[in-house]
């Protein structure tokens, strides 16, 4: 026993294994201080899509028309607003077509931050070409249309400015069904039709 004492007494006295031990102390301490920058400066988004159409209830492709909101759109948009109201976000970000901003209108009324919504073309629905206003049903994808990797490339740029300007942050985000699907397909490494498509005024919570 006396040996083992001695034993330990030598190697908890050893200056190399202090020195060691002081290393390892303090390469766990700055990655538990990286890990908690990174894990603080992760962005979250609240995803959601505007309210039905008169040209969603039609069938029709609307593509980046305005649209109209239906009267059971603007009532989704009504009932999103209590939803709002239990989140809490910084920043309001909104696609520049009026279904969406009529959507954030009303979802967003009497809220503290309705009028600091920043509209963003990025955020806009998949141009479809000369198929905009022609019936979904039958329809045949042309060159007129833009492309999965265009509206891939605009999500990815959404991505990057969001975590540019917005590090750590809560976005609330207005948008469309398609770049909806493709904006969650890439933060989460899926292609767009592995993602279901969004219901009308329904939120989805990521994070980059």
């Amino acid at each position: 026993m006396q040996r083992v004492q001695a034993y330990l007494g030598d190697f908890l006295n050893n200056t190399d294994i202090k020195q060691a031990a002081a290393v390892h102390a303090t390469a766990c301490l700055q990655y538990i201080y990286i890990k908690g920058r990174i894990m603080k400066e992760k962005t979250t988004i609240y995803l959601t899509r505007h309210g039905q159409t008169e040209e969603n209830a039609q069938g029709l492709f609307q593509g980046q028309t305005d649209g109209h909101l239906s009267i059971l759109g603007r009532e989704q948009a009504r009932m999103l607003r209590p939803k709002i109201e239990k989140l809490q976000f910084d920043a309001i970000l909104c696609s520049d077509l009026k279904r969406c901003r009529d959507t954030a209108a009303i979802a967003l009324t009497g809220h503290i931050m309705a009028d600091e919504i920043a509209y963003m073309p990025l955020l806009r629905e998949r141009d479809l070409g000369n198929l905009t206003g022609t019936k979904i049903e039958g329809a045949t994808l042309n060159e007129s249309v833009e492309s999965n990797q265009a509206v891939r490339e605009r999500a990815i740029k959404f991505i990057e400015y969001a975590k540019r300007l917005y590090p750590g942050k809560r976005l609330l985000v207005f948008s469309h069904g398609f770049f909806c699907k493709t904006l969650q397909g890439v933060i989460e490494g899926k292609p767009y039709y592995d993602i279901p498509l969004m219901d009308n005024c329904e939120i989805r919570e990521l994070n980059i």
